[in-house]
């Protein structure tokens, strides 16, 4: 089924969202698209490159993210990374800001760190041999959603947050073998006063 959606109403979404989500007092669930099937098949085919739109709800001005339980759902965040590759990984582990870690497949929360705040530590790392260029913490992959880069082996998933208007997620997939179950991700998510 198809809908066209009239322009100006407070649900029309802005450019650019392959999904959008609004209401139920700024909290939800985001999931790749082919997230719930049931073949194994499907999950490895799952690629491209979309954005998620969520709308900030009145008085909101940050929004958190995390992972079903692991023990609950152990692909819930599925993002390059093997059956047995049980951790998170963040794209600032690598000196380069075009090669090394999640450059392929990434879910990219703009600000995201553990409490939203830029001067939190973990948005950005200095490239070395330069003054001002930064590779940026904020693109997450792996098997777990985590803070820290290598981190949560063996542990839950990490909460991020971000105050950084609009509330979005860009995802960039690319295909991988059967082997991998490239699920994809399913974030729970709320919306919070600051």
């Amino acid at each position: 089924m198809v809908s066209q959606i009239e322009c100006g109403k407070s649900y029309t979404p802005p450019p650019g969202c392959g999904q959008y989500f609004w209401g139920n007092n700024g909290v939800g669930i985001v999931m790749a698209f082919n997230y719930d099937q049931p073949i194994d098949d499907y999950r490895a085919k799952l690629l491209g490159i979309h954005t998620v739109c969520i709308r900030r709800e009145a008085g909101m001005c940050k929004i958190s993210y995390t992972p079903p339980d692991y023990d609950d759902d152990n692909y819930g965040f599925s993002i390059n990374g093997s059956p047995t590759f049980t951790r998170g990984r963040k794209a600032c582990s690598s000196n380069t800001p075009t090669s090394g870690t999640c450059t392929n497949d990434f879910v990219y929360i703009a600000g995201a760190t553990s409490t939203g705040d830029a001067d939190s530590g973990q948005l950005i790392s200095p490239v070395p041999g330069t003054s001002l260029q930064y590779h940026t913490c904020d693109r997450f992959c792996g098997k777990r959603l985590c803070n820290l880069h290598n981190a949560c082996v063996g542990k839950n998933h990490n909460v991020v947050v971000t105050k950084v208007h609009p509330f979005e997620i860009r995802v960039v997939l690319s295909a991988h073998p059967v082997a991998f179950l490239l699920k994809g991700y399913k974030l729970n998510y709320w919306q919070g006063k600051c």
